[in-house]
């Protein structure tokens, strides 16, 4: 409720939720790295510290951490040090499913025809169960467009057009994400070939814009050919955990 140290009461934040994924990093730092200054007083500046941490996201976050302390230093030679310097750098690394809950708190599987009408139909239960989970609007769009890229490939491409083939959908509920997997027993195809152009949503149906565009749309997906089905799991990240003790399952789907 007080003022946050080191604020004034007329400043001014703004918060922000941002999804980290594999790679991404994170570096904290307190004004005097980049107030620190060389012998003609010119400071190390935020433009240098980014362009010092471009050049070097492939390294581990301790060894960014020593590189950019160890440039400060370059900078800063033989002029005081005048202020506190902390450096603090986060790399996220690739997390396991199995480590982090080896089996969902609840699965729901469903299977429907290759008819192209059931792509509303699924699409209409999907965004009915996700907003009964922590999702944010934007998510809930974002996995509805997914789902029905996916599932208007699968009876375009793998079915060609087909109206009388079994498609399966299940629903996996784990503690901080929903998985999607939609399995079909047609030919199999790579869907990093599948374009197309960019149409209103109910106007999608068997357009195919294929892999990459449900790339950009979900925090995680693995396309599987085996046994003569195809698997496709979507993954979406909640934007907190979901409280196990008071999570019903069977309730989303009333």
């Amino acid at each position: 409720q007080n003022v946050p140290l080191g604020t004034t009461k007329s400043s001014t934040y703004t918060t922000k939720l941002i999804q980290l994924k594999k790679d991404d990093i994170l570096v904290l730092y307190t004004d005097g790295v980049i107030d620190a200054r060389n012998k003609n007083n010119t400071p190390f500046g935020i433009t240098r510290l980014k362009n010092n941490i471009k050049k070097h996201t492939k390294k581990t976050a301790e060894e960014i951490t020593a590189t950019l302390y160890s440039q400060l230093q370059k900078h800063s030679y033989q002029k005081q040090q005048t202020d506190d310097i902390t450096i603090v750098t986060i790399k996220v690394k690739k997390t396991s499913s199995k480590e982090e809950c080896p089996t969902p708190l609840f699965e729901k599987k469903i299977i429907i025809s290759s008819a192209k009408s059931n792509i509303k139909i699924i699409r209409n239960k999907v965004v009915t169960l996700c907003r009964k989970l922590p999702f944010t609007s934007e998510d809930i769009y974002n996995i509805k467009l997914a789902i029905n890229e996916a599932h208007a490939n699968v009876i375009e491409h793998a079915y060609n057009n087909k109206p009388n083939q079994d498609i399966i959908f299940k629903f996996r509920f784990f503690q901080n994400r929903l998985s999607i997997h939609i399995i079909d027993f047609g030919v199999g195809f790579d869907q990093k070939t599948i374009k197309g152009e960019k149409h209103h949503l109910n106007d999608l149906e068997g357009s195919g814009l294929g892999l990459f565009l449900i790339k950009s749309l979900m925090d995680n997906i693995e396309h599987t050919r085996y046994d003569n089905k195809t698997e496709l799991i979507l993954t979406k990240n909640f934007i907190q955990p979901i409280d196990i003790i008071a999570f019903k399952g069977d309730r989303l789907w009333k």
